[in-house]
C-alpha cells in the first residue's frame, strides 16, 4: 500500500503487529505485515485490555467487538476440598477493561488493520539489506525483493527470524526496536492522527 508517509514492514501479525499496522496505516503510512503462520493463532492465555490498551481499542473502533468476545469472568472463587468457598478475588478493577481470548483479540485487531495495511500470511523475512535509502527485504516465498523505509520486529522475543542482523536483532518485544537507516525510529504517540 503506497501512501504519502513511510513504507513500513512489520514482522509479526500478533497483537502488537496488528495494532501497530492499524495505527500506522490510519496515520497515512504504507504498511505491510508479514506473518509466518497461515492465519491467526488460536492459542494463548486471555488478555486483559485496560488503561492505555482500552483507549487504543476505543480509537480503533473495536471496543464493541472486544466486549462481544469477552470472557465475562468477574470473580475467581477458591474452594476447599468439600467445595466450600474459602476466598474470592475480583478480576475486574473497573468498567473500562475487558478480558478477551488471545485468538479473538488477534483476529479483531487484524480485521481492524486490513483496510489500512497489507497482510501477508504464510510468509517470512529471510534477508534484510539496509542502506541509506531504506531496507531491501527478501522474503521466503515472494519472487522479488521489496523496499521499505522501516522494518519493525513485532514477532516476539523468541522468533525464529534469522533475518535480523546480529548487531540489531531485537532483544525484547519492545516495538521501538526496529531496523531503519536512522538506526532506531520511534513513533511518538502524539504523532498518531485519528
Amino acid at each position: 500500500m503506497k501512501r504519502d508517509g513511510l513504507s513500513v514492514l512489520i514482522s509479526g501479525a500478533g497483537i502488537a503487529g496488528a495494532t501497530l499496522a492499524a495505527l500506522l496505516g490510519r496515520a497515512g503510512h504504507g504498511v505491510t505485515v508479514v506473518e509466518r503462520d497461515q492465519g491467526v493463532r488460536s492459542s494463548g492465555n486471555p488478555v486483559d485490555v485496560r488503561k492505555g490498551a482500552y483507549q487504543v481499542a476505543e480509537r480503533l473502533g473495536v471496543l464493541s467487538r472486544l466486549q462481544d468476545a469477552a470472557t465475562r469472568v468477574r470473580e475467581l472463587i477458591f474452594v476447599d476440598d468439600d467445595g466450600r468457598r474459602v476466598a474470592s478475588m475480583r478480576t475486574r478493577q473497573s468498567d473500562r477493561e475487558v478480558e478477551v481470548p488471545r485468538a479473538d483479540l488477534s483476529a479483531i485487531l487484524i480485521e481492524a488493520g486490513r483496510a489500512d495495511a497489507e497482510f501477508l500470511f504464510d510468509e517470512m523475512i529471510t534477508e534484510l539489506h539496509p542502506d541509506d535509502g531504506g531496507v531491501e527485504v527478501i522474503f521466503d516465498r515472494a519472487a522479488a525483493p521489496r523496499r521499505f523505509d522501516l522494518v519493525v520486529g513485532a514477532d516476539g522475543i523468541y522468533s525464529g527470524s534469522a533475518a535480523w542482523p546480529s548487531d540489531r536483532k531485537p532483544t525484547s518485544s519492545n516495538l521501538s526496536e526496529c531496523m531503519s537507516p536512522q538506526r532506531h525510529l520511534v513513533f511518538p504517540w502524539s504523532a498518531m492522527t485519528w
